[in-house]
C-alpha cells in the first residue's frame, strides 16, 4: 500500500482527528486507508481520538476544523475530501511546507483552505499571486523529532564534519559545498544520505554542515540543534525573522566562510555554543507542540505572529 505522509486533525472540543494519508490496493482501489501516530506532543488542553482506518468499520465525523500538513513530497492532494465529505461548513488550514518547490499547479492546492500557512517567509506573496486563499500567514518549520528524542549530545568527534541529506541531481548548491568540503577536509569529512540513522550521525559528528535547496529554511537547522551538534548553515533570511536563532549557530554567505565556520568550531573550543541550552531551547520554542498552538492562534487571531 502506498502511504503519503499528510495529517489532519481538529481539537478541542472537536477532538484531533488524524489523518496521515491515504493510498489503495490493486485489489480494491476504492479502500480509503487512513494511517496514524499516537505519540504527538500536543498543547495544553488538547486531546486526540486516532482512527484505526484500516478498520473497515471506521466512520469520519464532521469536524469543526481541519489542518493539514504537506508532505514533502507533495503528492496527497484531498480535493474529493474537502469537497464531498467536509465542504464549507468546516474550516481548513494548510500547512505549505515545500511552497519553495511547488509549481503553480501544486500551489492551486491552496484553493481548498481558508487559512494557508507557508513555511518560509520569502514566498510568502508567490503563494498570494496564485491562490485564492485570502488568510495566508508565515509558520517556520521545527524540530521533527517525536517526545524524548531530544538528549545531550554522544558526539565522540567520529565524524569531524558531516552532510546528512540529499545531493546530486537539482541540488547545485549543495554539489558544490559538498565538493568543496570533500577538497578541504579529505577523510574528515563525511556525508550520507542515511535518513534513517540521522539522529545518530549527527550526534557523532563535531559539526554537521546544511545548505538548504532554495532560500528556504528547512528542517536539518532545526533539527541538528535539537540534536545538539554544532551548526554551519548557508544564510537565508529567516535566520534573520525568528529572533535568538541566528546566535545559536554559525552561517555563511560564501565557500571561504563556510571554511572558516567550520575551521572555528573544530579548532577553537572557546567559541563553541552551550549544545544542551539551545537543545532546551528549542525544545520549549520550536517543536511540533509550539507550532500548532501558533498555527491556531493566528487562526483565531487572523494575525500574523512575530518570532522576533
Amino acid at each position: 500500500m502506498s502511504q503519503f505522509g499528510n495529517w489532519l486533525y481538529y481539537r478541542r472540543k472537536f477532538k484531533l482527528f488524524v489523518l496521515p494519508g491515504f493510498g489503495s490496493r490493486q485489489s480494491n482501489k476504492n479502500i480509503l486507508a487512513l494511517t496514524y501516530e499516537r505519540n504527538w506532543e500536543l498543547p495544553d488542553g488538547w486531546h486526540a481520538n486516532y482512527f484505526d482506518i484500516h478498520s473497515p468499520f471506521t466512520f469520519i465525523t464532521s469536524p469543526g476544523l481541519i489542518i493539514e500538513r504537506e508532505f514533502n513530497d507533495g503528492k496527497a492532494v484531498y480535493d474529493w475530501l474537502y469537497k464531498r465529505v467536509f465542504r464549507k461548513k468546516t474550516l481548513k488550514a494548510f500547512w505549505f511546507i515545500d511552497a519553495h518547490v511547488s509549481d503553480k499547479e501544486r500551489m492551486s492546492y491552496c484553493n481548498n483552505f481558508d487559512f494557508v500557512f507557508v513555511a518560509h517567509s520569502p514566498y510568502i506573496d508567490i503563494v498570494k499571486k496564485n491562490t485564492a486563499c485570502k488568510n495566508i500567514f508565515w509558520l517556520p518549520l521545527c524540530y521533527p523529532g517525536m517526545p524524548g528524542d531530544i538528549q545531550q549530545n554522544i558526539a565522540t568527534s567520529r565524524y569531524p564534519v558531516s552532510f546528512i541529506g540529499r545531493f546530486g541531481n537539482g541540488f547545485e548548491a549543495r554539489n558544490e559545498m559538498i565538493n568543496f568540503l570533500r577538497k578541504e577536509y579529505n577523510g574528515n569529512f563525511f556525508t550520507t544520505t542515511d535518513f534513517i540513522n540521522s539522529k545518530k550521525l549527527i550526534q557523532e559528528s563535531a559539526v554537521t554542515t546544511n545548505c538548504s535547496i532554495k532560500d528556504d529554511l528547512n528542517f536539518r537547522v532545526f533539527e541538528t540543534l535539537g540534536y545538539g551538534t554544532e551548526l554551519v548553515t548557508n544564510h537565508v533570511s529567516d535566520l534573520d525573522k525568528i529572533e535568538g536563532l541566528k546566535d545559536k549557530l554559525y552561517y555563511f554567505h560564501n565557500l571561504n566562510e563556510l571554511k572558516g565556520q567550520v575551521d572555528q568550531v573544530i579548532n577553537d573550543s572557546a567559541v563553541k555554543h552551550d549544545m544542551p541550552e539551545i537543545q532546551q531551547w528549542i525544545r520549549e520554542r520550536h517543536t511540533m507542540k509550539s507550532r500548532l498552538a501558533e498555527m491556531l492562534e493566528m487562526i483565531d487571531t487572523g494575525k500574523q505572529l512575530e518570532y522576533k
